[in-house]
């Protein structure tokens, strides 16, 4: 076995190991020092090429023209009472759209000049840029004789993104904003102003849609009580009316076209719409607010109809719409649920769906020949001190009061329990194939009176398990019979 010899090895000590690590942090500086690349000069900014081609007060403008690609140009002049298009006076001009655009000819801004003389070299071609008859043409004149013409062409390419342009009598080729062009570059038709057909949902009372062959009419019986009135009499589902309101709330017209009187309306579909709707508005009253936010004025407005009639599609836009003696275009987005209102999505799933506070009367009747009718009233209750009672929002409480024909008081808990059974009542699939006795004896007969309408609901034997529903004659539902058996034993517990 080979020796193995060992040397004690001599330590430094604290002091001994700092002065070593302070000589190599020493060395290592040193080497940073000495190989360290040179400091470099900051990068020279880019040169600013922007310049103002055009600058006057937005009051001095007379007149513009704009010429789009392949379309006839078009002239807004300046008159004693504002701005209005050159041989059509009718026309209504949007102030906002207007006031955009006299900005912008005000103050001409190029963001970059790519070359101050371009028209003097020889390989030089417009087209290749964009501005030959591609171009849109932009002129503005102004007092003191002062004028331009601009030409916006193709996208430059290089970020960020810019357009190329020129003004007449220039060599130069400019970059402008993208932005310039998103002000200009409509048909004359963007100018008109475009009235307001949104309004607030809870004025609605009725909407009425009429196709050829067919009409959807759904109306406002109470606050929160709708029915279709066609093609059958039956409720609504307030989900199907809380959808609708939403969507109305979003309601815009896009686009004017032009007066319907200067239009062959077969050519957009709209001497036979396709459709027609009608929305009722109850009366109201526009409040109108002073810089304190209190109110200083209020105007009553009549009780209305708004009517929109649907011609042909507008592809991938919407439809041609005819409003008030004008036809504009109007998008899916905001108006399409108009042409896709169906009956079948309106439908109730639950045929008793009047609050009992709506109710004047129900009488119910079983299959055995059992009736029983039943009058409502809301009174108000009472405390000990005789003071009337009142929820935590200070609102009077009411208590019901159910009573026979006779007049005789009915407990209100069983009276109540009867009505809750009713309204439990709901629709758990399709009569798509009816089947079954639903034309003998009914199972049960609910008649509803109610705000001066009426409503009868009768239930038929269908098959085993299930009941056919019918409301004021219309069939389209059936329900489980758990519910009728609910009911019909709630009835039987009346005296």
């Amino acid at each position: 076995m080979k020796e193995v010899s060992t040397k004690a090895v001599k330590r430094f000590g604290l002091k001994g190991r700092l002065i070593a690590s302070i000589s190599i942090l020493a060395a290592a500086a040193t080497v940073y020092v000495l190989t360290r690349p040179p400091k470099l000069p900051p990068p020279e900014p880019l040169p600013d090429t922007s310049a103002i081609l055009f600058s006057a007060e937005e009051d001095d403008l007379l007149s513009f023209t704009i010429k789009r690609p392949g379309e006839e140009a078009y002239t807004v002049l300046r008159t004693d009472t504002g701005f209005q298009l050159l041989g059509q006076e009718y026309y209504v001009l949007n102030p906002e759209v207007i006031s955009q655009m006299t900005a912008n000819l005000a103050f001409l801004n190029a963001e970059e000049t790519f070359d101050s003389d371009v028209t003097s070299d020889p390989s030089w071609h417009a087209e290749d840029f964009g501005l030959s008859e591609e171009a849109l043409e932009i002129s503005a004149r102004f007092q003191d004789d002062r004028s331009y013409t601009l030409y916006l062409g193709a996208d430059a390419p290089g970020e960020p993104p810019k357009d190329y342009g020129q003004v007449k009598g220039s060599s130069a080729l400019y970059g402008f904003s993208p932005s310039l062009r998103e002000v200009f570059d409509h048909p004359k038709t963007w100018l008109h102003a475009v009235p307001q057909i949104n309004f607030a949902p809870e004025l609605l009372n009725a909407v009425t849609l009429t196709r050829p062959g067919e009409t959807l009419s759904i109306r406002r019986i109470e606050d929160d009580v709708w029915e279709l009135s066609s093609p059958v009499s039956y409720p609504v589902s307030a989900g199907s009316i809380e959808s609708l309101k939403t969507h109305i709330s979003g309601m815009r017209l896009a686009g004017f076209v032009d007066q319907a009187s200067r239009l062959e309306l077969a050519d957009y579909g709209l001497q036979t719409p396709q459709l027609t709707v009608v929305f009722d508005l109850s009366p109201s009253l526009i409040t109108r607010y002073d810089e304190a936010l209190e109110p200083a004025s209020a105007d009553e407005v009549e009780a209305q109809q708004i009517v929109l009639a649907f011609g042909s599609k507008v592809n991938n836009i919407g439809y041609y719409c005819l409003f008030d003696g004008a036809v504009y275009q109007v998008t899916d987005l905001s108006m399409g649920f108009l042409p896709k209102m169906r009956t079948e999505d309106y439908l109730s799933a639950y045929p008793v769906n009047i609050p009992l506070n709506r109710v004047n009367t129900f009488e119910v009747a079983d299959g055995d020949g059992l009736s029983k009718k039943l009058t409502i009233e809301l009174v108000e209750e009472v405390l000990p001190n005789n003071q009337l009672s009142r929820d935590k929002d200070g609102e009077t409480l009411y208590t019901f009061i159910f009573s026979d024909p006779s007049g005789t008081e009915i407990e209100t808990s069983r009276a109540a329990a009867l009505y809750e059974a009713l309204m439990a009542i709901r629709s758990t699939g399709n009569l798509d194939a009816p089947s079954g006795d639903s034309t003998g004896k009914a199972l049960l007969t609910v008649s509803l009176e109610y705000g001066g309408n009426r409503r009868t609901v009768k239930l038929y034997p269908y098959d085993a398990l299930h009941a056919a529903i019918e409301v004021n004659g219309t069939r389209r539902f059936y329900t489980d019979m758990a519910y009728v058996d609910a009911a019909l034993k709630a009835i039987s517990q009346l005296p």
